[in-house]
């Protein structure tokens, strides 16, 4: 006769390990040693798998979650590790270069893979990405304003091409003889720049053996202080100099008109990214003339006793 007997075991099982979100450093600068779930979580141990805190994701909960409505940046905007935000991030729309944790084991960035954030899309702004921006202008109730000058000074030896980038984007090669309309073209096909003016002060080509002429770039619809046009060269014989001057060095002249949200003469509904304008107020071309920023820029005139 035989006799079964039955046992049960029970599986105990581990979770994933992380970097330590809460721990005691054992030494100076150091802390944050592997921890299961890493120590925002807790460990089921039937299934191997971290239940994090909220504000925790990944296998180890080793990530801080974007925020967002709904989603992560409200579905406007693309959620980025530290080390990624460095990367992306720019000043007055110029890519600055920033690195944070390309240095291994820097006690200081040791978070440069876990704590994560938002980079709105355009037209969005908030920390999660949730609100509209509305659109920017100047305020032509203030007087004594400028718009932006910047002037280039090419030589060239010989006939060959440049280049000129602005925040970040970079035109098609410019002859060292184009005209004003070809320079023009090129920097309105860039999608940092609207409309320029661009005029020579002699002759009809960019460059000269001399650098006698002087290329003056009117920027229109960009306001305010803008980043200098950075000139690359495709061959440093041909062209040995080109020079940007701006912020009134030489001919050149900083943008001094506002470029804030509404111009400063309406309010900015956050939820459809419009303005409500004052009244008198209405849509402007950047110039207080008439146009379709929606800004709030434009001084109505009034008709027989009416507003137009």
């Amino acid at each position: 006769m035989c006799v079964c007997v039955c046992v049960s075991f029970s599986l105990v099982g581990s979770c994933p390990f992380g970097a330590a979100w809460f721990d005691e450093p054992s030494q100076d600068n150091k802390a944050h040693a592997f921890e299961e779930c890493s120590n925002a979580g807790i460990c089921d141990r039937i299934k191997g798998e971290c239940l994090c805190m909220p504000e925790f994701e990944g296998a180890a909960c080793e990530r801080l979650k974007c925020p967002g409505v709904n989603s992560p940046c409200s579905n406007n905007g693309k959620c980025l590790t530290m080390s990624q935000l460095a990367a992306a991030s720019t000043v007055n729309g110029v890519p600055m270069g920033f690195t944070y944790g390309n240095t291994p084991n820097k006690p200081s960035t040791w978070d440069h893979q876990k704590i994560q954030g938002c980079v709105c899309d355009p037209g969005f702004t908030g920390h999660d990405c949730s609100l509209r921006l509305c659109p920017l202008g100047d305020n032509p109730r203030t007087t004594g304003q400028a718009k932006e000058i910047q002037t280039v000074l090419c030589t060239e030896t010989s006939v060959s091409t440049f280049q000129l980038t602005f925040r970040g984007a970079t035109s098609a090669n410019i002859g060292s003889h184009a005209t004003e309309h070809e320079l023009k073209a090129a920097l309105e096909a860039l999608p940092t720049i609207g409309q320029v003016d661009v005029t020579f002060s002699l002759g009809d080509q960019a460059c000269t053996v001399d650098s006698s002429n002087t290329i003056s770039i009117l920027f229109i619809t960009e306001l305010g202080d803008l980043p200098a046009l950075t000139p690359t060269v495709t061959d440093p014989v041909a062209i040995p100099s080109i020079v940007v001057d701006t912020d009134g060095t030489g001919t050149s002249l900083m943008g001094t008109v506002e470029n804030v949200e509404c111009s400063n003469n309406g309010i900015c509904n956050r939820m459809n990214g419009q303005c409500s304008c004052f009244a008198g107020m209405g849509s402007s071309g950047s110039s207080n003339v008439r146009g379709h920023r929606e800004d709030c820029g434009y001084v109505l005139a009034v008709l027989g006793g009416a507003l137009e």
